[in-house]
């Protein structure tokens, strides 16, 4: 799919949130080290997202629309 600059950031953006609130949610009701990983399948989920959108960024920047 093609998207622009903008909608990319935005959709980013969002899974960042997204991801951000499941961490704390998880934090919140379970007992974390400081420097734990949380991997949950909601979580990765959200990574993997993360990372999709990366690549289509990737698309737009070699293609030199950026």
């Amino acid at each position: 799919m093609d998207y622009t600059k903008e909608e990319l950031q935005e959709l980013y953006r969002a899974s960042f949130i997204r991801k951000e609130e499941l961490v704390k949610e998880y934090r919140r009701t379970h007992k974390v080290p400081s420097r734990g990983t949380i991997s949950t399948p909601e979580i990765e989920a959200e990574n993997a997202e993360m990372k999709r959108l990366f690549g289509e960024y990737c698309k737009l920047r070699d293609k030199g629309l950026l």
